[in-house]
C-alpha cells in the first residue's frame, strides 16, 4: 500500500494540520516526565490518524505550507530524543498503518551505555536505593545541601507507593521529589560537563537496589537506530549532540551541537539530515540566533514544542507541535477534534 498523497487544495478555516510529539511508547512505573505513552494507547492513536485523518510525512507538510496549499486534517508524526522503544513499540505500529514519522535523534547519546540523564536522575532518585542522609550536590560554584531524613534508604514500597508522582503534580509527596523535581530544573540549565560532574558526584553516593535497572528506559544503539531508519516509513531528524537548552549557550556552541548531531547521524546513516528539533522547544529553550545557525547549517525547517496547528503563516524553523500525553483512543479523538477546531499559532 502505497502512502497517501497531499491533496492540492487550500486548507479552510478549522482544519489546519497538525504536528504531534511523541517521545516514548511504554509502560512506565514511574515517569515523572510524562514521556510515556502505552503501547495499546499508541495503537489507538495512530488507528484512529490513519482512518479519520490525512497521515502525511513532515517533510511534505512542510512544502506544502510553503506552498500555501495546506491539506485539510493532516497530521504528521513525530518523537524527540531517540529511545530505543521507537523502534521496538512505535515503529511495527506505524508500519501496520502505513502512517509516516521523523523521530528527532539526541546524536551523543546513541550506541553508548548511558541513558538519557533525565532518565538517570529518576533512578537514582525516586527508585529504590539508599542515599547520605545528608545529600550535598555542587552545581558550578554553589553547594546544594539536602537533609533526607527517613527518606535516605529508599524501600520498594516507599518508592512504588509515590511512582504516579510527575512533574506537573503541583505538590511534592517527599523530599525525594523535591530533590528531583529542583535538580532536573537546574540540570537543563547548564552545560555537558556542568550537568556529568553533578550526575558523577549522585552516582558516587548512590546504592541502588538490584532489580530497578531493568524497568529504566534508554537510547537506541547504532544498530536500533538504522533498523529504525531502514526503509521508506521513518525519517530522522538532528536534535543535537548532548540534548542542551541551546539558548544558554555560546552562539559558537550552539553551532558545535547543532552541526554535529547532523554529522554524526549522516556518518552513522550514510544519507542527509535535513530536519531539526530544538531541545525541550519552549519559546524560552532557543532564541533567534539558534534560529538562524539552523537554518545557515542547512536545514530545511526546526521544530518548537509549542502547541497549535499550521498556518500559511508558520515559520519554517518553529513549527509548532502538540505535546503528547498518555490517554486512550477516545480521549486522543476528542483531543484532536478540539484541536481542529481551534485558531491556528
Amino acid at each position: 500500500m502505497r502512502l497517501k498523497s497531499l491533496p492540492r487544495r487550500r486548507t479552510r478555516r478549522g482544519e489546519g494540520p497538525l504536528v504531534l510529539l511523541y517521545h516514548r511508547i511504554a509502560r512506565a512505573s514511574s515517569d515523572a516526565q510524562l514521556l510515556c505513552v502505552k503501547p495499546e494507547h499508541f495503537s489507538e492513536h495512530i488507528e484512529l490518524i490513519a482512518e479519520s485523518y490525512e497521515p502525511v510525512r513532515l517533510r511534505d507538510l512542510v512544502a506544502a505550507v510553503r506552498e500555501e496549499q495546506l491539506p485539510p486534517g493532516a497530521v504528521a508524526i513525530t518523537f524527540d530524543d531517540g529511545y530505543a522503544d521507537n523502534l521496538a513499540a512505535a515503529k511495527p505500529v506505524l508500519e501496520h498503518n502505513r502512517v509516516p514519522a521523523t523521530v528527532f535523534v539526541a546524536s551523543g547519546w546513541i550506541g553508548g551505555n548511558r541513558q538519557f540523564w533525565w532518565d538517570e536522575l529518576e533512578g537514582l532518585l525516586l527508585w529504590p536505593g539508599s542515599l547520605p542522609p545528608v545529600l550535598e550536590l555542587q552545581i558550578g560554584t554553589e553547594l546544594l545541601r539536602w537533609d533526607l531524613g527517613d527518606e535516605a534508604v529508599y524501600t520498594h514500597e516507599a518508592a512504588a507507593a509515590r511512582f504516579g508522582w510527575t512533574m506537573l503534580d503541583p505538590h511534592d509527596p517527599g523530599r525525594r521529589q523535591r530533590i528531583y523535581r529542583e535538580l532536573s530544573t537546574r540540570l537543563r540549565e547548564v552545560d555537558e560537563t556542568a550537568r556529568e560532574s553533578v550526575l558523577d558526584s549522585l552516582r558516587s553516593v548512590s546504592l541502588r537496589d538490584d532489580g530497578a535497572d531493568g524497568e529504566l528506559p534508554r537510547p537506541l544503539t547504532l544498530d536500533e537506530l538504522r533498523r529504525l531508519a531502514h526503509g521508506d516509513l521513518v525519517d530522522i531528524g538532528a536534535h543535537t549532540v548532548t540534548h542542551p537548552t541551546l539558548s544558554k549557550l555560546a552562539p559558537d556552541i550552539q553551532r558545535e551541537e547543532i552541526i554535529g548531531s547532523r554529522q554524526q547521524l549522516e556518518s552513522a546513516l550514510g544519507r542527509p539530515v535535513t530536519s531539526f528539533a530544538y531541545p525541550y522547544g519552549g519559546p524560552s529553550d532557543f532564541d533567534q540566533t539558534t534560529a538562524m545557525i539552523v537554518r545557515h547549517a542547512g536545514f530545511d525547517y526546526a521544530c518548537a514544542n509549542v502547541s497549535g496547528r499550521l498556518d500559511f503563516a508558520t515559520d519554517a524553523y518553529r513549527l509548532p507541535r502538540v505535546l503528547v500525553r498518555d490517554c486512550g483512543g477516545a480521549e486522543f479523538a476528542r483531543r484532536l477534534a478540539d484541536l481542529h477546531r481551534r485558531r491556528p499559532v
